[in-house]
This record gives C-alpha cells, structure tokens and sequence, in this order.
C-alpha cells in the first residue's frame, strides 16, 4: 500500500510539475522530450515486419484484381495497406501525444467501449459479408472492422478492473464504484456475443483467450489457475476429437464456420470443397523447401491459394522464400512480442504490467490462431498474422497496440526518473543537513574552547 501511495503521489507531483514547466513550450518541444523515453528496438523490429509484409503483399496480389474482373493493379493492394501503415504511425505519434491518466480513466474507457458496442449491433443491418462474417463496415473507399478495435479496447478495459482488485488499491481508497465494474463487464460480454453472432469465431476465441490469460496470471491461488488451464487444456482436446469423429456430419452443416470445423484434421477428405484452401497451402510449403523459389516467383498463389494474402500469406512466404525466410518473420515477431513480456514483468505498477502483459498476449495468440490454422494445427478462423497480413483494420490495430505498449513504457522510465530524482535529492538533503550539523557542532566547540582560555 506504501509503495502505491507513494507511486500515486510521486506521479502526481510530476504531471503537476510538468504541466507548469510545460505550459508555454510548443507541442513539438512536449512531444520530443517523450519521443526520447520510446523503446526504438521494439519500434525498430515493428518497421521491419511492416516492409516485409508490404513486399510479400505486393508479391501475393501483383496477378490478382480489386474486383476479380478487371486487369491486375500489382500494386493496388500494397498502396491500401501502405496507407493503413501510415495513418498507424500517424496514431502512434497521436496516442503518445495524450495524457497517460486517460488510458486509466475507467469512464473514459467505458463511454468508449460503449461507442464500438453499438457499432457491433449496427453491423448485423449494414455489415459487409466477408469470409463468412459480418464484421465489416463500408466507408466507400475503406471498410473498418469494429472489433479488431474492440480486442485493443477490452485489454484496457480489464487491466483497470484487475488493478481495482489489488489490496493496495483497495487500502488506498482508489478504487472506483461497483456500478462502474459491472457496467464494464457488462460492455464487455455484450460485445463479445455481437461478435460471435457475426459469427466471427476467430475473433471471438481471440479477445477471451486474451482476458482469461490476463485473469489467470493474477496472484490467484493454484487450485484456481490449475482448473482455469485444465479447463482450457480439456475444451481444445475435446473440439479436436469431436471435429475428426464428426467432420462428415460437420461439413454437411450450412454454416462457413461449422464447416471449417470440420475440415481442418482431414483436409484430404475433401480436396474439392473445405480441405482446398489448406491443401494449397501445403502445396506451397512443399514448394518453398529450404530457401525457396524467389520472391514474386511463387505460382500456387496464381492458381490454387485463395487468401494468400490475408489469411494464408505465410504459405506464400513458405514458398517464395523457404523454410528460413519463416523463421526469420517468425523469429522477429517473437521477438517483439518477448520484449514487451520483458517490460510488463520489469514494471512497477498493476496497470502498466497488466496492459503489456494484455497486449503481447494478444499478439501471441492472434499469431498461434494464425500460424496453428495454416499448419493444420487448430481450424481456420479467419485471423491474420500480426504486422503480416494484407488488411487494414488488422494492421492500424497492430501498430495501434504497440503505441499503447510504448505509452506504457513511456510512462515507467518517467517514474524511473522520478525515483532517481528523488533519490539524489533525499541523498543531498542529508549531506547538507551532516555538514551543517558539523559546522554547528564544530562551532559550538570553538567557543567553549575559547571561554575556557579566557
């Protein structure tokens, strides 16, 4: 409890502080001096996924048309997804920009999740269809996808209900009402099912496995956290084993969804109908090898891949740039997603660790749904590789999160500094207060020494 107080006060005095001294500098002046608190290496190793995914979508659509009958624009898709890169970095610079006490302010995080709610009930009357969803909305020369926002929001949202619940908040008398909570789980369930009506069941999967591993990674006993992950353990066992023993019955059911269910643990039962897209996708590994064929010279995707640039576009990487250009791609990703881990187990405070260990989460299994569906692994859910995949709405949340991760550090080397400043004021406050205590003592003694004389 202490040491929340004091981090609360120290954050206070600071903004207080740094308001005033702030006041008459230029916005440039402001936004530099944060700019300089940034963690460039995980900035670094995002830029480098986005200008492979701009090559490899460029390569994965330089024979495929807008509009399937028109002649190809080989770069119509790569100067789509260039703009969603650039209206990210555009955020990324917004989003560090505003105060950090608004990513904390539960009413704030509520009005806006209620905003993308109604937007998730709107789609089920004017939702574009697409990969058997509903999840889109038309804005004529974009479509935007509520709930990739909405994943990026409920991670905020539940990290400030988590920290409500830490004993030190709670003695400190910072918690806020039991109204607020509940309205907060209620904007988030409601979502969740608007989501899954879509039916959108990669999403869905996403944004809970995401909150049930932010829940389970709290200070909750071991009996708790063993039947949370034998839960999970059991329910991914037991879809697998439905999904072989039932496929005939779940691929005949009129449902895109259902069907994919029951197609991924024996594609090659039905190679003309839901097992294609995956067993081109396995023709395209097969071709790929060691080091591939080159970029730009894979043929599957001309004939036999569909989604090689969204959903499938690391099949069309396997085969352009083998087994080694994969593990780079993925060993970068990883990479990135580990260094966020490295700075939520580094922080100091409940909300900063719980959002970045929220947000490298959210990467990592929105990368295994990925990978798992193109291998076999799991059934296709329609869910893109992060920084990767062709898509806008996928790659504006992706970076967004990675601005939500840097605001976080941002705002833990500030309290490092506040730490380190108070240190060596507390330090030289008790040097002056020794050396005035000798020079006090040291005159004391000069004068008796002198009366003594006399």
């Amino acid at each position: 409890m202490d040491n929340y107080r004091r981090e609360m006060n120290s954050t206070k005095n600071f903004d207080n502080n740094e308001e005033k001294s702030h006041e008459k500098l230029p916005f440039i002046e402001r936004l530099k001096r944060k700019l300089q608190l940034l963690d460039y290496p995980i900035l670094i190793i995002m830029t480098i996924l986005i200008i492979i995914s701009l090559i490899m979508v460029f390569s994965s659509t330089m024979y495929l048309s807008e509009d399937g009958i028109s002649a190809p624009d080989p770069f119509a898709y790569m100067m789509t997804q260039f703009f969603a890169v650039i209206v990210g970095f555009v955020g990324i610079i917004v989003m560090i920009s505003i105060n950090y006490k608004m990513y904390r302010n539960i009413i704030f995080l509520n009005s806006v999740m209620t905003v993308l709610t109604g937007f998730l009930f709107l789609l089920s009357f004017r939702g574009v269809i697409g990969g058997g969803a509903q999840s889109w909305f038309s804005l004529g020369f974009a479509s935007f996808q509520p709930s990739e926002l909405v994943k990026l929001l409920s991670v905020l949202v539940l990290a400030r209900l988590l920290e409500n619940q830490q004993r030190e908040v709670i003695l400190a008398y910072e918690e806020f009402s039991d109204k607020t909570s509940k309205y907060s789980i209620l904007l988030l369930s409601a979502s969740i099912i608007l989501i899954l009506l879509q039916p959108d069941l990669g999403m869905v999967f996403l944004i809970v496995g995401t909150l049930f591993i932010m829940m389970v990674q709290q200070n909750l006993s071991f009996k708790i956290n063993l039947a949370m992950y034998s839960g999970a353990f059991i329910a991914v066992i037991g879809v697998n084993i439905f999904s072989r023993l039932a496929s005939d019955w779940l691929i005949s059911v009129d449902s895109y969804q259902i069907n994919r269910l029951g197609s991924f643990s024996n594609p090659f039962k039905y190679p003309q109908h839901d097992g294609y897209q995956l067993i081109s996708g396995y023709l395209a590994f097969s071709r790929g090898g060691w080091l591939g064929l080159g970029i730009g010279q894979g043929e599957t995707k001309r004939y036999s891949l569909p989604a090689g640039h969204t959903d499938f576009i690391l099949a069309n990487i396997g085969e352009e740039t083998g087994l080694i250009g994969i593990a780079l791609i993925l060993g970068l990703l990883f990479s990135l997603i580990f260094m966020i881990y490295r700075w939520a187990v580094m922080s100091k405070s409940h909300f900063r660790r719980n959002v970045l260990f929220g947000m490298a989460t959210m990467l990592l299994i929105q990368s295994f749904i990925n990978i798992g569906g193109v291998a076999g692994i799991i059934p296709l859910t329609g869910v893109t590789l992060p920084f990767i995949s062709y898509g806008g709405s996928s790659m504006l949340i992706s970076i967004m999160a990675i601005a939500v991760v840097q605001v976080m550090i941002i705002e833990e080397k500030k309290q490092v500094i506040i730490i380190q400043a108070e240190t060596e004021k507390n330090l030289n406050d008790a040097m002056l207060n020794e050396d005035g205590f000798y020079k006090r003592d040291h005159g004391l003694k000069l004068v008796h020494s002198r009366k003594q004389e006399k």
